[in-house]
């Protein structure tokens, strides 16, 4: 800096407010700035300070590495710097070079601190930190630190630097993590306290600071003052009855304004107990609790848009659910949680937290009934075809109970040691029990009919039981013992016969076997052996290398499904039964496969891994080239190492014990209506109406009203099709189709397929890096907007492919261009994150914006901007400027985007924005409440649009396939609830849970 600055001693501003623009960084640094410019200084020390009543912030975002020209004269200008302290503050560039800077103009006597967040010593930068002592006159007195309102800083610079301290009692605590794990209403209750601290009490100690006297002499003139004030109003009431009259009125309508607040709060707190309640995978709760919530919503409440918005996201996640979604859940209150399906798969039996039996609902997760018993329970068991159920106690009883009429009678009793499993098999007739905990290990086979043990093997200690398996025919078992040696015993004669002879292979306890449908066929797997066993004819034993070393083993339909461990990957490889044949590999993950399951309708798969984590592979292609990765990862569930995956027999449900001693019900069928076709989503007529869909070099117009098919034609074989944008006009009757090697553009006639004109609208220098980013038809379908990657944008002609109006480019890459309805407005968005709104007529930029423009609306009678900024929503006018509307779910991860992937509802309330996984997220804009995910192709950008009359949304779900998905309003979301619950209400205990009584 030069001498003449240095030197300078008027200033223009008080002070210069450096701050992050975060939350809550930024509302308390504005509301500093206002209580500092409408602060009433005592006369004499206003004289003698030369108090300007100005303060200097910047309300814009730094976006290069160097301070403005602005922010250098602002600080060059102010007496005093206040530094807004939090966490955040010392990873800010921008705040660090703004403190340096004016310590070299004004040294570091001028600079005092405000602490929103954490202990000085963590939120305090180093430019603070290393500021030199104060003047005496300057420094923290002991009123301040012997406080009895707020504790005292507690770092030992405390004393060297004025810090006002505005932080909350809850953000003090050292339990306190800090304001990003915190939820938007959370946020806002600490803001509110920390804006009260600021307002009532430190305000008088930053302008002590800059006064140059101690916090108590200015509080108390600010006393005398304001009991001056008070006495005036005194006398003047005196003479006025009706302000007493006007003051109990307000008194009534701040009761009122109170009472709505705190109903307002108790609404958003149990919404907030739904929302946790789906991340669990427990939707049918989550109904249950927005409906209470909604109990005490108001339409006059200041959040009540909120409150709507979060009850249509609830509902809309709770109702709508994608196949293999978790649906209900069962808590019980017991680790290693058992089931058992019965009923023909509508009901399931389990062991309560107090030890009783309890039967439930599957279809919608409700309680049925409890089994009433004197008894301690520690195993169930039964049959899907049955509603039987085997419970037995922690003294060895085993008692049978009928679900339907609550019969029970006991069978017996185990009497050398608890069974570790049982299973119901021969249509409940016959009970396995096999027992693990001691050295002395054994077999039992009940009759439950006869009431007595018919089979019982007892195992010698060297040589100990190690698993069983049953056949679902129900008349023959195996069991595996140390040595290797395999055992069968036929259910109906009780007959043993070996299977298979001990071996010396250190592995031959890690034998897997699993019996085909008929029963007739055992097969088990041995290291990298499979072996075929006919129980009926021995001679037609088969022995096949599988190539890999193989683990768990399942049978269905024909088809044996092998644990594939031949990496560090897991796989599973599925054989043709009868000639070991591999009909299909399903690619897993890194990690180990604790358990996997068949569905017994659909050849679907599920698997549990040991992160806790269970994946669905789904849509199986049976060929040994396909890939067959994982469709998708059940969302709610953490399983557990010994967790039981079972689904029901017709397919429809898939129960799983979880880690937290909890029961997840599935769905393995989803209610989500749609229809999918082949092809990628490639374009939309601005309408909504028509989408573009590309398969191959196929290039299909389909209607998304009629839901036909309107046109198709093929691309040349020639085309470059990878790096081509498209564009379908509204009346489906042209296409434009860029090409990459000349950047030109063809327009199609659909109907006779043949071209119209081809537009090189390039007039300009030219590179190897410029592409054509984005092509729109204008509303008349006669003339087109094309922009390049270089920061040119014409309209052309469509007849003859010319230039019709050429407008000012920009200084970078032009991403996308979104036009007004009728096509007054346009806006161009740019790869630096602005946005530029033209006058499409005259061609002239009449406002820049930061961030990223989604839809131009004029239908209010003035012109509102709806867009993006980072990760937040904004609307902009020009009378009213711009409105940010914070939202946590929109996370676009990349620097540059292609804009045309994202879409906005006709009525603005919506908004589709393609995140970096591919899928995409519904918002909605007044409230920036998340809706829900749509699961795309997993690339770095999907492709969504609200289509037709905007009941749905269109995009490419996998690989080849796009999905025309309908989107439900709240009337029939409603009705879909209230089928799912069918009357039922929170229980007393469910209502403790969330704090609230009946």
């Amino acid at each position: 800096m030069s001498d003449n600055i240095i030197k300078k001693k008027e200033y223009k501003y008080d002070a210069f407010i450096s701050y992050r623009h975060l939350d809550p960084d930024v509302d308390i640094a504005q509301k500093l700035h206002k209580l500092l410019e409408t602060f009433k200084m005592p006369k004499e020390l206003s004289k003698r300070i030369d108090w300007k009543s100005r303060s200097f912030i910047d309300r814009e975002e730094l976006t290069t590495g160097d301070l403005s020209s602005a922010i250098i004269e602002g600080l060059n200008n102010s007496r005093h710097l206040i530094v807004i302290c939090s966490k955040r503050t010392k990873f800010s560039p921008w705040c660090i070079k703004e403190i340096e800077t004016f310590r070299k103009i004004h040294g570091d006597d001028k600079v005092l601190a405000l602490l929103v967040e954490g202990e000085p010593d963590e939120a305090f930068p180093d430019p603070v930190k290393q500021l030199k002592s104060r003047q005496k006159n300057e420094v923290i007195d002991a009123e301040y630190l012997n406080d009895t309102d707020d504790e005292p800083l507690s770092d030992n610079n405390a004393g060297e630097i004025l810090a006002a301290d505005v932080r909350p009692s809850k953000v003090k605590s050292p339990d306190f993590k800090g304001y990003e794990y915190l939820n938007r209403e959370e946020i806002k209750e600490l803001k509110k306290e920390s804006l009260q601290i600021l307002k009532q009490k430190e305000i008088y100690r930053i302008v002590a600071g800059m006064a140059g006297i101690t916090y108590g002499d200015l509080k108390q003139r600010g006393r005398e003052r304001r009991l001056k004030i008070i006495l005036a109003i005194g006398t003047a009431a005196m003479t006025a009855l009706s302000i007493f009259t006007t003051f109990m009125i307000m008194m009534y309508m701040r009761a009122l304004k109170s009472e709505r607040t705190a109903k307002q709060q108790t609404a958003l707190m149990i919404q907030n107990y739904a929302d946790k309640s789906i991340e669990n995978g427990d939707k049918i709760s989550a109904l249950l609790i927005a409906k209470k919530a909604m109990e005490y919503a108001s339409n006059k409440m200041d959040s009540i848009d909120y409150i709507n918005a979060e009850n249509y996201s609830i509902l809309t996640r709770a109702v709508v659910n994608e196949p293999y979604s978790a649906f209900a859940e069962i808590d019980i209150g017991r680790e290693s949680p058992q089931f058992a399906i019965v009923d023909s798969g509508k009901k399931l039996a389990v062991i309560g937290e107090e030890g009783d039996i309890e039967v439930w609902n599957i279809e919608n997760g409700m309680f049925d009934k409890k089994l009433e018993s004197d008894k301690f329970f520690v195993s169930v068991t039964g049959e899907e075809n049955s509603d039987n159920v085997i419970g037995i106690t922690i003294d060895r009883k085993i008692i049978k109970y009928n679900i339907s009429n609550s019969s029970q009678e006991e069978i017996g009793s185990s009497s050398n040691s608890r069974y570790s499993e049982t299973v119901l098999t021969k249509n409940s007739t016959c009970m396995i029990g096999f027992s693990t905990y001691t050295d002395k290990s054994f077999l039992d086979i009940w009759d439950i009919e006869k009431k007595e043990i018919v089979y019982n093997k007892k195992f010698d200690s060297n040589n100990k039981f190690v698993r069983a398996a049953h056949s679902n025919a129900g008349a023959h078992i195996t069991y595996l013992l140390d040595d290797g040696s395999l055992t069968g015993i036929d259910l109906n004669t009780m007959e043993e016969k070996q299977i298979a002879p001990p071996v010396s292979a250190e592995t031959s306890r890690f034998k897997n076997m699993v019996y085909n449908e008929k029963g007739d066929k055992l097969y088990y797997t041995l290291e990298t052996k499979l072996y075929a066993v006919d129980l009926a004819d021995p001679s037609n034993n088969k022995e096949y290398d599988l190539g890999f070393y193989a683990g768990s083993i399942r049978c269905s339909d024909g088809l044996l499904y092998i644990e594939n461990r031949a990496g560090s990957k897991i796989n599973i490889t599925v054989l043709n039964a009868d000639s070991g044949e591999t009909e299909a590999i399903l690619k897993g993950k890194y990690g180990t496969l604790n358990n996997f399951s068949i569905n017994p309708a659909q050849k679907e798969v599920v698997g549990s891994w040991s992160d806790g984590s269970i994946s669905v592979w789904r849509d199986i292609t049976f060929n040994t080239t396909a890939d067959n990765e994982i469709y998708k990862y059940i969302k709610g569930i953490d399983s557990s190492v010994s967790a039981r995956l079972k689904f029901s027999e017709d397919g429809k449900y898939l129960i799983n014990s979880n880690i937290d001693g909890t029961i997840s019900v599935v769905s393995t069928l989803g209610n989500t209506e749609y229809e999918e076709f082949s092809g990628e989503l490639m374009a939309q007529s601005r309408n909504y109406r028509y989408a573009l869909i590309k398969n191959g070099l196929k290039l299909s117009i389909y209607d998304t009203l009629e839901k036909t098919e309107t046109a198709e034609l093929t691309m040349p074989e020639d085309f470059d099709i990878f790096y081509t944008i498209y564009a379908v006009s509204d009346d489906a009757g042209t296409i434009a189709v860029s090409n990459f090697k000349d950047l030109g553009v063809l327009f199609v006639d659909t109907q006779t397929k043949q071209v119209i004109s081809e537009s090189k609208a390039v007039d300009f220098i030219i590179d190897d890096f410029t592409m054509i980013n984005d092509i729109k038809f204008a509303q008349d379908n006669k003339s087109a907007y094309i922009t390049y990657s270089n920061g040119e944008f014409a309209k052309v002609d469509i007849s003859d492919g010319k230039k019709i109006q050429d407008y000012e480019g920009a200084d970078s890459s032009i991403d996308s261009i979104i036009l007004s309805d009728d096509d007054k407005w346009l806006a161009i968005n740019t790869s630096d994150r602005n946005t530029f709104i033209i006058n499409a007529e005259s061609g002239e930029t009449v406002h820049k914006l930061n961030g990223e423009a989604y839809a131009l609306d004029e239908s209010s009678g003035r012109l509102e901007v709806i867009g993006t900024l980072n990760d937040d929503i904004f609307t902009w006018t020009k009378e009213d400027g711009e409105k940010i509307t914070s939202t946590n779910n929109l996370r676009q991860g990349l620097l540059n985007r292609a804009l045309n992937y994202n879409s906005i509802s006709p009525d603005k309330k919506y908004m589709l924005t393609s995140i970096s996984n591919g899928d995409t997220v519904l918002t909605d804009v007044t409230t920036g409440v998340f809706i829900k995910s749509f699961s795309g192709e997993k690339k770095s950008f999907g492709r969504a649009f609200f289509a037709g009359d905007s009941s749905s949304v269109i995009y490419t779900s996998a690989k080849g396939v796009s999905r025309l998905e309908k989107l439900y309003n709240m009337e029939e979301l409603e009705k879909k609830a209230e089928n799912i619950l069918r009357g039922r209400e929170l229980s007393d205990e469910e209502l403790e849970k969330i704090g609230k009584s009946k």
